[in-house]
């Protein structure tokens, strides 16, 4: 397993961002089985998750909820079977600046 913590930006970003080698497709960006994206418990605002850089509060795929009295909701998990892996450059995210994203990752 493999876990990270994304420091979010305010604009959108890749989830890849946060490795070393940060080139989609890179030596760094390993296919996953399962991933869990979990919001810091000291966010206020919502995590909006979406498949490219257009990823908007108002455009998404899923959205993440702001913890409530320090408590952080529970993971949202992407898991698969057979429908092939999933790199962390393919997802992009947005939130306010500052707020973090913990994520946890099962490689292939």
């Amino acid at each position: 397993m493999k876990d990270f913590t994304v420091t979010l930006t305010g604009s959108a970003q890749r989830l890849s961002d946060v490795l070393t080698d940060k080139t989609a497709g890179g030596k760094d960006d390993i296919p996953y089985r399962t991933l869990h994206l979990q919001p810091d418990g000291a966010n206020a605002g919502a995590i909006y998750v979406g498949a490219t850089n257009a990823v908007t509060s108002a455009a998404y795929g899923v959205r993440l909820p702001a913890a409530a009295s320090g408590v952080p909701p529970a993971p949202y998990v992407f898991e698969f079977s057979g429908e092939g892996p999933l790199k962390l450059s393919h997802v992009w995210v947005l939130g306010s600046n500052g707020e973090k994203l913990h994520i946890l990752g099962v490689p292939f």
